[in-house]
């Protein structure tokens, strides 16, 4: 910026700009001079409101949302240490786990079978129920960047499917021209072992 006629003597210069920490200096100006002052802001993260999809079908934000929704972060989900989708979705309120046939988890929703849950990947239905049961335990939560759960009967939105709730599993997306690789490994009593491998590039818009 340049102010012209300024009257000599000294001055405080202030600059801001969204998403930087503000800065200033003292300049002092002679007369029948000119005087520059070069400030450096430095770039600050800008919070902004959570948005989610899973709620009415569209973007919008958390708090817009008119049903019962929660978000689990990513952050969430690396404190819990929890190595598939059924272990992170146990830490949250009103969310049971349902033994599978023959073996894995599904998940009930204020007391409604797992039947009556949807469960979407990106916001498309999940495959591969057995007996109505879909085994969550078979999703890593390495590849999960945030969950969101809506809790109570959407089935206007999603069908009879979704009279206990939806679940709404958003997978982490790669940085475009990068290769990412996670391998985890877990073991526990009663002869537990499990494990776990992730790989995902991007390139362009894939």
């Amino acid at each position: 910026e340049r102010a012209a006629a300024l009257r000599a003597g000294r001055y405080r210069v202030s600059v801001r700009r969204v998403g930087h920490l503000p800065a200033e200096a003292w300049l002092d100006v002679a007369a029948g001079a000119t005087a520059e002052r070069t400030l450096r802001l430095d770039a600050a993260p800008l919070a902004l409101d959570q948005v989610v999809v899973t709620a009415a079908r569209r973007a919008q934000r958390l708090g817009d949302a008119v049903t019962t929704t929660e978000v689990v972060t990513r952050a969430d989900i690396a404190r819990t240490g929890a190595a598939d989708l059924s272990a992170v979705l146990t830490e949250q309120t009103g969310i049971q786990l349902q033994g599978g046939h023959p073996a894995g988890a599904g998940v009930m929703l204020q007391g409604i079978g797992s039947e009556r849950v949807l469960v979407l990947l990106d916001g498309q239905p999940v495959a591969g129920r057995i007996s109505g049961v879909l085994d969550l335990s078979r999703i890593p939560a390495s590849m999960v960047e945030r969950v969101e759960v809506v809790k109570g009967p959407q089935s206007t939105l999603y069908g009879t499917d979704a009279m206990g709730g939806v679940i709404n599993v958003i997978t982490r997306t790669p940085a475009r021209g990068t290769l990412g690789a996670a391998l985890q490994a877990t073991a526990g009593s009663q002869a537990r072992r499990d494990g776990t491998a992730r790989l995902a590039a991007g390139r362009g818009a894939l």
